[in-house]
Formats: structure tokens, C-alpha cells, sequence
């Protein structure tokens, strides 16, 4: 946001940032992934 409104004193920072912002979004992307194919999985199983 700051970097938008030309109100930038540290670039390095707002970089470090952005990748844990993109880190943390992967991340809940592959566990919302993984939790649906196990429910799936259990879906499937025979009782």
C-alpha cells in the first residue's frame, strides 16, 4: 500500500513482505488442497 502512495522508506522490507504474504498464501492453498482430498478419500471408503 505504501509503495503505491510513493510513501516508501524501506523497499528491502516491503519485499521481505510481499514473500511471506505470498509464503502464507501458498502455504494455506496446499493445506486447503490437502484437507479436501482427504475428505474425499474418506468419502470413498467402504464402512
Amino acid at each position: 500500500m505504501a509503495l503505491t502512495l510513493g510513501d516508501v522508506n524501506n523497499l528491502a522490507q516491503i519485499q521481505i513482505n510481499s514473500m511471506k504474504a505470498q509464503a502464507a498464501l501458498s502455504t494455506t492453498v496446499q493445506l486447503t488442497s490437502r484437507a479436501v482430498s482427504a475428505y474425499k478419500e474418506i468419502m470413498q471408503m467402504q464402512v
